[in-house]
């Protein structure tokens, strides 16, 4: 009797353990863009909250093993976020918009980054075709003449070499 006990203890552990690994479930699909509908390549699926992720493929298709009750987190550059549950299902299929917003103008300097009111210096844009019109193979060499107060000076002195 004692042994019989055991047995149904060990049996209903083992059933489950066995219901809670058969939770887990492979979920496939396809990443679309909103404007487009073309599949979004290398975009990211990862279960919310844990690290376990992967991304897609050049065509926007994945393939990841999570919990039936799991929250798949997709995200891309350039795309809003987006949360979806599994429920149960073994298709998802993600449809991501893209991230536009307006943003000031902004001024790459040495040091760093600033916006165009904040900026004290001179700045001025140099454009490819200003620099297409120049006899010179080197673009550091292309710079002079084309850009008020820019000096190049050699290392060396000698004719040639890289400013």
């Amino acid at each position: 009797m004692k042994y019989l006990k055991l047995t149904v203890a060990v049996m209903a552990m083992l059933i489950v353990s066995l219901s809670a690994y058969a939770q887990n479930l492979t979920v496939t699909g396809v990443v679309t863009d909103s404007s487009t509908g073309e599949g979004v390549p290398f975009a990211g699926v990862q279960l919310k909250g844990t690290t376990i992720g992967t991304v897609t493929d050049l065509d926007g298709l994945y393939s990841i093993s999570v919990p039936s009750d799991g929250v798949l987190v997709f995200s891309s550059i350039g795309y809003k976020d987006l949360e979806v549950a599994v429920a149960g299902n073994s298709t998802v299929d993600a449809v991501l918009h893209p991230d536009t917003e307006q943003i000031e103008e902004t001024i790459v300097v040495a040091f760093g980054t600033a916006t165009k009111e904040s900026f004290t210096g001179s700045a001025t844009v140099v454009k490819s075709s200003d620099i297409a019109k120049t006899q010179s193979s080197d673009v550091t060499r292309a710079l002079e003449g084309v850009v008020a107060g820019v000096q190049m000076t050699t290392s060396t002195g000698s004719l040639g070499s890289s400013p």
